[in-house]
Parts: C-alpha cells; structure tokens; sequence
C-alpha cells in the first residue's frame, strides 16, 4: 500500500496538472488527498475519465433522417443576400438545424444537441411531440384559419382549459401570437385602466423589440434610438452581482425612490420577468 507520502507526491502532481495557479493547489491537493485509500484486498478504483473529455448525452432511441438539404454555407450565403441584417446569430460557425425530436435537436451531420431552453421558450412539450403533431394534423384537415369574427369551437374550449390553471380571478385570457404582443397589450391595459401613462422596468430586463415595448427593455444591444415613451428602469435584483446583493429592502427603495424623485408620482404599471434574461 503506498505510503502516506507517496499519495501527497501524487496529489500535487495532479493538482499542478489539473491548475497551473498556485493558489489553488491546496484546496485540489485536499480533495484528492481526503479520499480514503483502499486496502489490498479491495479491488481497484475505476479509470477516472479524462479532464478534458466532453460530457456525453445519454442514449436516445432515435436515429434522424439523412440530410439532403444545402449546407451552413449556402444558408448563410442566402440570409446576407435576402434578409434583413437585424437577423443575427451569436455562433463563429452558426449550427445548421435540421431536425428535433423532443428535447434534442439535430445538425447537417446528424450530431445530437440538448435543446436546454426549448426553442426559446417555445416548446415546452418538446420537438415534434407526437400528441402535439398528430392535434396539428387532424386540426389542419379540418379547417387552418378561421377569423374571430365567426365561432369555433376550439379557442373557447382552450381559453376555458386555460382559465381552470390560473390562480385567483386570472379568468379572462386574450391570445396573442408573441411575447412583445402581450407586454404590448399589458402595457396598453394598464396605462388605459390607470389613466397613466408612466412605466417602470428593471435594468437588464427583456421585454420585446416592438415600438413599444423597445422601451421596456432595457439591454443596449437590443434598443434603437427612438422615443422610448415615459418609461424608466430601476436597479434590478441580483443576488451575485448586484447593488444590495441579497438585500430585498435595498432594491425595493430603490423602486420607491425612483417613482418618487424620478416620475411624476402617477405610474401606470411596473413589469418584470420571472427569470431575468439579462442575468442568465
């Protein structure tokens, strides 16, 4: 059995090779010098996979189908010369998706992804659920649009099944096709209920690209210079990075001073996401 020397030799050598900084060297030395040592009749540990070995997706019974279609290339190519340049990607080499299967997407290639924010909130029941599809296929058989000016059926049965999953007097339900329509119609509501005009958001907040709801956002790289329409932002809550950290009473006076000293005193509404865009 090697001594315990020999296991503190081993446990810098590794710590060195795992992080060059010195002053973290101790505290890896420590996670790998606390691990208990075998004895010699036990059997031996298995292989520790590879420092830099990519994290694998568990199996999927699923093979996508051959992809004939053009190429990243030839998209990208195509999107310069036919669209507008406000459509923009974050990637050097943007994925070329072909295909989804629940909550995994696919490439040109057939390489498999896991789609980790479902289409941008969009697909909650994941890709080309087979229940979702088949209510599309049958639906689309029957009839694919009808105006609101006629009866149907369907919307009243879903603003119904809707309404029974939403707490307190949330009973009336008003579809829209997007989010910047919602926080559109939100803003409008309360501006027309209130008499007001005057709105508050938060710092680092998403709420659409819209004329009116560009006001709402409130992250440069999605505003343009135009009227922004009597809206303002306060300090939004963030427990790591923020101004009060963890404080609540921090932020919230903030909100107080800022309607305070920074509106007329007669706000129409304040808005919020769930989950901040701007801190993820």
């Amino acid at each position: 059995m090697a001594s315990q020397g020999q296991i503190m030799n081993r446990s810098v050598g590794r710590a060195k090779l795992l992080c060059p900084d010195k002053n973290r060297w101790v505290s890896l030395v420590f996670k790998s010098f606390s691990t208990v040592v075998p004895s010699s009749s036990s059997p031996p540990p298995p292989p520790s996979p590879s420092v830099d070995a990519p994290p694998q997706l568990p199996p999927f019974d699923y093979q996508p189908k051959p992809y004939k279609g053009p190429l990243a290339d030839e998209i990208l190519q195509k999107r310069k010369k036919f669209l507008g340049p406000s459509l923009f990607y974050y990637y050097q080499k943007p994925l070329n998706i072909v295909e989804g299967k629940m909550q995994y997407l696919y490439d040109e290639s057939g390489r498999r992804y896991l789609d980790a924010f479902a289409g941008i909130v969009t697909v909650s029941c994941g890709h080309c659920h087979p229940e979702v599809l088949n209510a599309i296929v049958e639906q689309s058989k029957l009839l694919q649009h009808a105006t609101t000016i006629y009866l149907h059926h369907a919307i009243a049965d879903f603003a119904e099944a809707l309404a029974a999953k939403m707490p307190g007097d949330l009973k009336v339900v008003y579809f829209v096709n997007s989010g910047s329509e919602a926080n559109e119609l939100a803003m409008m509501m309360a501006r027309l209920y209130t008499g007001n005009l005057e709105m508050i958001s938060l710092r680092n907040a998403y709420h659409g690209g819209s004329a009116g709801t560009i006001g709402l956002t409130a992250l440069n790289t999605w505003k343009y210079s135009i009227p922004q329409g009597e809206i303002h932002h306060v300090v939004n809550p963030d427990p790591y990075r923020g101004a009060f950290g963890s404080d609540p009473t921090g932020y919230a006076k903030d909100v107080q001073d800022h309607i305070e000293y920074g509106t007329s005193g007669r706000v129409a509404g304040f808005i919020s996401e769930t989950i901040q865009v701007g801190i993820l």
